[in-house]
């Protein structure tokens, strides 16, 4: 009966790999371009909710963050190389009023090559030099 040994062992290393944490302790969910893709919305700006007249929302591609608030839009073509984004400006058709200051802060931090991270309820932090936001999904 060699069935059973082999089953015992196979069970085991089953339970095994079932009691190992899928992130270690204190290290944030892994992000890629395929595991940002989406629609958000920008929620906080330096850790101050964003005091803006009409909502400020990002798409995110695999390829590709364009933002949108009201009238204005502007969009970069990106890399994600670990959690650094490299961007690059992309042209977009917007209208032509200046920038509120949070949508300046936005554009402001995109531009620097921000870090991305993954928060716990899947919101997105990208953190510039100097400053950061938070997009939320929806």
């Amino acid at each position: 009966m060699r069935i059973a040994p082999l089953l015992a062992l196979s069970t085991g290393l089953t339970l095994l790999a079932a009691c190992q944490p899928a992130d270690p302790p204190g290290s944030a969910p892994v992000v890629s371009a395929a595991t940002i893709a989406g629609e958000y919305r920008v929620t906080t700006l330096d850790d101050t909710p964003a005091d803006l007249p009409e909502p400020m929302q990002a798409a995110i591609t695999p390829t590709r963050i364009d933002v949108r608030s009201g009238c204005v839009r502007f969009a970069f073509d990106y890399q994600l190389e670990g959690d650094v984004l490299n961007l690059t400006p992309a042209p977009v058709p917007s209208c032509r009023r200046a920038l509120l200051p949070a949508e300046q802060k936005v554009q402001d931090v995109l531009a620097t090559g921000p870090t991305i991270t993954r928060l716990a309820d899947e919101s997105l932090k990208v953190g510039g030099a100097t400053a950061s936001f938070v997009l939320a999904p929806g």
